[in-house]
């Protein structure tokens, strides 16, 4: 007895036809034909990485975009000996390009950037990475203002301009504190927001609350330093954001300074 194929005549696939349906799956492929052209919601960010003093680029540092929450997107670049970085990012997105010197990881600069509003595609030049940028990233962090944009080419223009004599002078002491570190190789966190290991995770840097142990009792203003040791009369206190030391508290207390 000869089983019926429920009405539908099937016919007999001959290796000719086996051939033929191989050849339309290889050239229009699975997805609905091919594509090829890489990722096209992206956004090109081109700058210099340097100490902020005058010719002062710093070569192969290792630069990557994090979103505010420190998230890592994208891979990671590299500056060539001029200091020059070109990186792609997503696009819709606020966060910085962070970087960091060679065998230096923890010691980044950064600078804010959004590509919310941008066209997929677009390329932009002169964002530049260093002490100045790194605090107009850190205020923008703090302030959260509702043009970020706006308020990072406020802040950039009064540095340039000196209109802001406070802010000039904090960018001006903050850009020796970093060349100092950096030719002395001082392996820490430099700003307030960036920090980390460049390892792109969550920036590296240790979160939480300081309170009275209480419901709802937050203590405002309190200093917390990260130690060393279970003995806290004999603790030693690394100091993680030099940068964050400078601006409260007018000295850097490290040995090595």
């Amino acid at each position: 007895m000869k089983a019926k194929a429920s009405g539908y005549n099937w016919g007999i696939i001959t290796l000719p036809g086996i051939i033929s349906i191989l050849i339309v799956i290889i050239v229009f492929g699975c997805g609905g034909g091919g594509g090829g052209g890489g990722d096209t919601t992206s956004i090109t960010i081109s700058g210099t990485v340097d100490d902020g003093t005058v010719n002062s680029p710093i070569p192969n540092a290792s630069c990557m975009f994090l979103d505010r929450r420190h998230l890592r997107h994208g891979g990671i670049v590299y500056s060539n000996a001029s200091g020059e970085y070109n990186i792609t990012v997503p696009a819709g997105i606020d966060g910085q390009v962070m970087c960091s010197p060679q065998d230096l990881s923890n010691l980044a600069i950064y600078t804010f950037f959004s590509t919310i509003g941008m066209s997929s595609g677009d390329r932009i030049t002169g964002e530049n990475v260093n002490p100045a940028t790194t605090i107009v990233a850190d205020i923008i962090h703090q302030e959260n203002p509702s043009d970020p944009k706006a308020r990072k080419q406020e802040l950039l223009a009064a540095i340039e301009n000196g209109s802001d004599e406070q802010l000039a002078i904090v960018v001006e002491m903050s850009t020796l504190l970093y060349k100092m570190m950096y030719e002395q190789r001082v392996n820490v966190n430099f700003g307030g927001d960036g920090g980390g290991d460049g390892s792109g995770g969550d920036g590296g840097g240790v979160g939480g609350d300081a309170g009275d142990g209480g419901d709802f009792s937050p203590i405002a203003n309190a200093r917390c330093e990260f130690i060393i040791g279970n003995n806290l009369k004999e603790r030693k206190v690394l100091y993680s954001a030099a940068l964050a030391d400078l601006l409260s508290y007018g000295k850097i207390s490290r040995p090595d300074m």
